[in-house]
């Protein structure tokens, strides 16, 4: 079991979740919240997030994933530092855009 400390994106404490990734379960003050954000990613297949509009896909067991949780927590909080090197590196941005879009 694993607690995962949750910051919102100004770096504030707004709680936590436990995770225990054999069980693919979070319990916790925000595992109802956690648990709403995976049946959307399970729906679609995909989280949206960082840098945005980029999808990625993920598998069907997400809480049993530290790089599925990664993306999926994303969505509405910082990711805690321990999930943090399984996220996956972002794409490569292309190097022809014009000079007027910015990322």
């Amino acid at each position: 079991m694993m607690r995962l400390e949750l910051k919102n994106w100004k770096g504030d404490p707004v709680g936590h979740i436990d995770w225990d990734r054999e069980a693919g379960e979070v319990s916790g003050p925000l595992a109802a919240r956690v648990l709403e954000l995976v049946s959307y990613a399970l729906a679609d297949g995909y989280v949206m997030t960082d840098p945005y509009p980029t999808a990625y896909d993920i598998g069907t067991e997400p809480l049993r994933s530290a790089r599925d949780l990664a993306l999926i927590l994303s969505t509405d909080w910082q990711v805690p530092p321990e999930l943090r090197d399984a996220l996956p590196p972002a794409p490569k941005m292309p190097d022809d855009l014009p000079p007027d879009i910015v990322f």
